[in-house]
Order: structure tokens, then sequence, then C-alpha cells
């Protein structure tokens, strides 16, 4: 992956999307590990110097302090360079995989998306530019 964004970069881009997910819950005892979009672009931040680094980052299920707390991170580690694409999904597989229920009322979803977008710029407004 890293490789792959390192070309990118190299080749003259702008910005490099990452997408994927976590693994769904399983019953077998072997399930390997994925990391995050998110996790991806942390890794690759340090190792690129001006491609932009925007991943998909599921805004529905996950608590906004942790995703702006790790938007933030990557764009420290990144150097000015991270974005955030907004993942907005309420099916029940997806629900499942963060143990909570789904949001199958479109407006109840994008209620909760914009939600967590505010919450997410206010929490990025409230720490001082230097907080770790």
């Amino acid at each position: 992956m890293a490789e792959t964004i390192q070309l990118a970069e190299t080749a003259g881009f702008a910005i490099v999307t990452l997408t994927g997910g976590h693994l769904p819950p399983g019953d077998a005892p072997n399930i390997t590990a994925r990391i995050d979009p998110l996790q991806q672009a942390a890794f690759a931040g340090p190792l690129t110097t001006r491609v932009g680094l925007v991943p998909e980052v599921e805004a529905t299920f996950v608590e906004p302090f942790h995703t702006s707390n790790q938007l933030s991170s990557l764009d420290h580690v990144s150097r000015g360079r991270g974005r955030w694409i907004v993942k907005a999904s309420g099916g029940a597989e997806d629900a499942t995989v963060y143990g909570r229920d789904p949001l199958t009322d479109p407006i109840a979803l994008r209620r909760e998306v914009s939600d967590v977008i505010e919450v997410s710029r206010r929490l990025w407004d409230s720490w001082e530019d230097d907080a770790v």
C-alpha cells in the first residue's frame, strides 16, 4: 500500500483516496486483522511529502470524538495533507460491525451524519494548535 501511494505521488497525483473497512464479525478463530483507510493514510503520511491523503471514514456508527481525534492525528503526521471522505452507511451489516442498531430512515441517517460532521468541526476548533 505504501509503495502504491509513493508511486502515485511520484507520478504527480494530487490526492490519493483510501477506501475499505473493518472486518465483519465472524466465528472463525483466525480472522486476519485489516487496518482501516484512516490508519492506512496515517501510515502513509510520514512516507510522502506532497500527495493529499483522503481516507473514507465511517461517520454513522463511530463516536465523533474518535473520528476527529484520528483525523487530527492524520493531519499532523501528513503535515496538513489529510482530508476526509464521509462514509454515511446505515445498513444492518455495517451496524453489526459496530454493535449498533441500523439507521434505515434516510432522514435520520442524514441528520446523524450532519451531527457527526458538526461535532467533529467543533472538536477541532476546541483544541489548541499544538495539542496532541
